[in-house]
């Protein structure tokens, strides 16, 4: 975490707001008594992060700030019951599909807290979002490993416990969002295979193009066909690999032209993000 995102967790913890100026006037004991309380809520807000949404390093939040809202909570209660975690991860996900941050706007930051804090307080309150704003577009955006529409996808696709095309062994989340590795991401339709079907690389390297993969899976699929190597996918794994990878069940054998497969694959991120969005969980 940089100095500024540490000033703002602490600013929600003692005014409520995220203007780190405001700190001058306040006494310094009830200053020395926030930092208590700072660290014993960032501690549960990144344990909330790694234990409820398997995220690990902060460089995968799709806007790094959303972690102010979330010390705050914390920092109101550290004991959260599953009403609440439900209402966490609902926010989450309406934050980082919805872009909530996107245009920068601190606004939407100190109106989060005011919500995480009467949340915090009372374990009944009810966030409303509104999944149906969600742009199914957002998935066919250029995948840039550090962008907020990629950082979500990635975020999402680590929900479904993402599997090996190979030999079907869980991928070693521990390891992957814990720090930035492309080779721990695959184009589904590799860019080498589309490029010499005459589909130009702006079109390929999609976020619906994009799963998880092992650096092993990728050395031996390369830019083979997926008419090929979907079908040297052992059939005792297949079925489950491409749920975890959310592959559309109608496009399994690979013969499927990109465009219906790119379609296809983006409505299935889609859907999962909404019903993150409704119920928390995939």
């Amino acid at each position: 975490m940089d100095e500024t995102l540490l000033m703002r967790c602490l600013t929600s913890i003692v005014n409520g707001g995220i203007d780190s100026d405001s700190l001058v006037d306040v006494p310094p004991a009830t200053l020395i008594q926030s930092m208590n309380t700072l660290k014993q809520s960032l501690y549960a807000a990144i344990d909330f992060l790694e234990s409820e949404l398997k995220i690990k390093n902060i460089v995968f939040l799709p806007f790094p700030i959303m972690l102010v809202p979330l010390v705050s909570f914390f920092s109101k209660n550290l004991k959260p019951n599953a009403n609440q975690l439900i209402m966490l991860r609902r926010w989450f996900w309406a934050c980082s599909f919805l872009q909530r941050y996107k245009a920068g706007t601190n606004t939407f930051v100190v109106d989060d807290v005011k919500t995480m804090n009467q949340l915090a307080i009372d374990a009944s309150t009810v966030l409303s979002f509104d999944e149906s704003k969600i742009d199914v577009g957002l998935f066919l955006k250029t995948w840039r490993i550090n962008s907020t529409a990629a950082k979500a996808a990635i975020c999402l696709l680590a929900q479904l416990n993402p599997k090996s095309f190979v030999t079907g062994r869980a991928v070693d989340l521990g390891q992957t969002m814990s720090a930035y590795n492309s080779r721990q991401f695959h184009h589904v339709y590799p860019k080498a295979y589309l490029s010499k079907v005459g589909i130009q690389f702006h079109e390929s390297n999609v976020i619906a193009n994009i799963c998880f993969l092992t650096a092993d899976d990728n050395l031996r699929i390369t830019d083979k066909s997926p008419s090929i190597y979907f079908n040297e996918i052992n059939s005792s794994i297949k079925d489950s690999a491409f749920d975890a990878a959310l592959i559309p069940s109608s496009v399994r054998d690979g013969s499927k032209p990109y465009s219906e497969f790119i379609k296809l694959r983006a409505e299935c991120l889609y859907d999962t993000a909404k019903k993150l969005i409704a119920t928390g969980v995939v």
